[in-house]
């Protein structure tokens, strides 16, 4: 499955057209982009696996999982939600932009749903995080909002050209 999508990265980025140096630069942006989405919880250290107390792992994992959307944990601080919401929205704006330029638009949305998915099972199994619909949600409109930054930035190209 990684094979898969360094292929996927490498094809991507060998449609833009740029020069042999630049496509190395921006492959391994790319590449840093998508661990950073993974990686994220762990680099600041999340883990809520003492959460739920000693339960089984199974347990654990249905514990730490919501599948009803816009169903919100209001015990949390509003400040904390509003910073969550953002966090989510913004990461994938530049998915939006980059799949903007390479996929249609239902091949960049399986392609977000695949990613998005993955990512939220790993820090469910791994419990750096939970599985929330309500981030899928997040994720998908923030791909969206990417999406149409760049279809407005290639709309002002083509006018500025004439």
């Amino acid at each position: 499955m990684i094979i898969y999508h360094l292929e996927f990265i490498f094809q991507v980025v060998e449609r833009l057209k740029i020069s042999m140096k630049n496509k190395k630069i921006t492959c391994i942006i790319i590449l840093l982009y998508i661990v950073l989405l993974f990686a994220y919880p762990y680099i600041l250290g999340r883990n809520v696996s003492d959460i739920n107390g000693s339960l089984p792992f199974f347990d654990k994992i249905v514990q730490n999982t919501n599948l009803i959307p816009f169903n919100f944990n209001y015990d949390i601080n509003l400040d904390i939600i509003v910073k969550n919401i953002a966090l989510k929205l913004l990461l994938f704006v530049p998915f939006g932009m980059i799949m903007k330029k390479e996929v249609t638009f239902k091949q960049g949305i399986c392609a977000l749903l695949l990613l998005s998915i993955c990512k939220e099972i790993l820090h469910l199994v791994t419990f750096a995080g939970y599985f929330d619909i309500n981030d899928i949600l997040l994720y998908i409109v923030g791909y969206l909002i990417g999406w149409y930054l760049e279809i407005g930035n290639s709309q002002k190209k083509l006018s500025h050209n004439k």
